[in-house]
């Protein structure tokens, strides 16, 4: 079973190589295949996982065993959610942009499956060099399909973004290689060599701040968020969909693998910094969220919102808040990639996202204008939906650990409620514009049926989730009694 976590990595990345030589349709249909292949595999090891209790998946094969690199590939209680969610995510995006046109498929699809393969890498790597390896392999696609596809300002945005996430992953790097110095005997990448380090405190501290840039600027949260809104609305539909949904994922899953195990004194120093950061984040993000005009830009400040709230009740260091940021997050790059699909159906039908050109649509396109109202309301987090138990959990973390957060967070939830429910009045209710609008069609209902299914599946059955990252989460927390 473990040479299925191989599978997950190096399928994607290989066959989305041999497919950048091919221009052809036939291409995007050879890519689509390969996603459902990872769709399978993905579901089968989160099945047996979930199924055996923990099972472990492991693999260790030597590199440059000289230098204490190997390919360490593990799955635990921390990463299954983000193993399963690159898996289902990648055919839902494809398929949202199949109808789109490209001179050339081959270069789209094949970094789109390189992208998926690179961020495998990221969530299941356990030795540190890796883990560097698919991180910035993961940013190489990203680039090229904003580069190409983008919108007329994208030049600039690109290099906004480059900037931005090379400054971040330079310091990371610096951090790494102190970690890999530290090590005993023959050094080691390795993330057990990392765990049992010793470190004093003014060491832990500059670790910390080292990685929590990169981590922050990739989630991203106040201050280091700017490229963000941009770049989202300047990409192509298939980029911002992979932005939001699933590299987004990152800096929170780095902050639970890479941080909170290696530098423990300096996390717990810090948190309520931290927590107070992401809270003023959720906050500046709900409002701005609700001046913006164009829906998209609207949307990702909303992702930037959700995003600080999970890195906040990860910093309570609880089971409750750390439990409830997994699920949120797998919740979120479910729900951003619905919302971001409304943002795109909307440019394909009025050729713009701009607020003050919608209106009326729901007596257009009932179908279309209930299937948004159902990914509307998980995104606020009402019961039943996916974004409900997340938020319940990592509110009542922030409660018990400091109530004025909390509080806090909360009045940037109902924020969120309010410029949700604005952008829907805004486009779906009113008297219709007169412009051509027409329903949903075969492809677009698949899309929203399976994104929706997901949906209630974690909103009604939240506790099969919950049970696969207990016991990996307990021994994180355990660290700090």
């Amino acid at each position: 079973m473990e040479k299925l976590l191989l599978y997950l990595v190096f399928l994607p990345i290989i066959t989305g190589t041999l497919f950048l030589f091919f221009r052809s349709r036939m291409a995007r249909y050879s890519a689509l295949f390969i996603s459902l292949i990872e769709l399978v595999l993905s579901v089968v090891i989160f099945i047996v996982y979930l199924r055996d209790s923990g099972q472990n998946f492991y693999v260790n094969i030597p590199w440059i065993k000289e230098w204490g690199i190997h390919l360490q590939l593990n799955l635990d209680g921390i990463n299954v959610l983000f193993m399963l969610l690159a898996g289902i995510a990648v055919p839902l995006i494809m398929l949202a942009g199949w109808e789109k046109t490209y001179h050339n498929f081959g270069l789209m699809d094949g970094m789109v499956l390189i992208l998926q393969g690179s961020l495998m890498g990221v969530f299941l790597s356990f030795n540190a060099f890796v883990y560097y390896i698919f991180w910035e392999m993961s940013l190489i696609p990203a680039y090229i399909i904003l580069l190409i596809w983008g919108g007329e300002h994208r030049m600039r945005i690109t290099l906004k973004f480059f900037i931005y996430t090379l400054a971040g992953s330079l310091i990371m790097l610096v951090a790494l290689i102190s970690l890999y110095l530290s090590t005993p005997g023959e050094h080691s990448f390795s993330q057990d060599a990392f765990r049992n380090l010793i470190l004093d405190s003014p060491r832990q501290s500059w670790l910390f701040m080292a990685f929590m840039l990169a981590f922050l600027i990739k989630t991203p949260v106040f201050p280091f968020h700017s490229w963000q809104p941009d770049t989202y609305t300047q990409a192509p539909s298939a980029g911002t969909l992979l932005l939001s949904g699933l590299m987004s994922k990152m800096g929170i899953f780095s902050i639970l693998r890479w941080l909170i195990p290696v530098v423990p004194w300096a996390v717990k120093h810090y948190a309520p910094y931290v927590t107070g950061l992401a809270v003023f984040s959720i906050l500046y993000a709900a409002i701005i969220a609700l001046r913006q005009k164009n829906i998209k830009t609207l949307f990702a400040y909303s992702s930037i919102a959700h995003l600080s709230l999970v890195v906040a009740a990860i910093f309570t260091l609880t089971s409750l808040g750390i439990q409830g940021a997994l699920i949120m997050t797998f919740s979120h790059g479910i729900v951003i990639i619905a919302l971001f699909f409304v943002a795109d159906i909307f440019k394909i039908r009025t050729d713009s996202q701009e607020l003050a050109d919608m209106g009326g649509f729901r007596t257009k396109a009932p179908v279309f204008a209930g299937l948004y109202l159902v990914v509307l309301l998980a995104s606020i987090g009402i019961p039943l939906t996916s974004g409900f138990p997340g938020e319940l959990l990592m509110i009542t973390s922030l409660v018990k650990v400091n109530l004025g957060f909390a509080i806090l967070a909360g009045l940037g939830i109902v924020v969120g409620v309010v410029y949700m429910l604005v952008s829907y009045r805004a486009t779906m209710l009113g008297k219709p514009v007169e412009i051509p609008f027409w329903d949903l069609n075969f492809r677009e209902k698949l899309v929203f049926a399976v994104m929706i299914g997901l949906i209630f599946l974690v909103g009604v059955f939240p506790t099969v989730f919950l049970k696969t990252t207990e016991t990996s989460v307990n021994i994180l927390v355990s660290l700090f009694i």
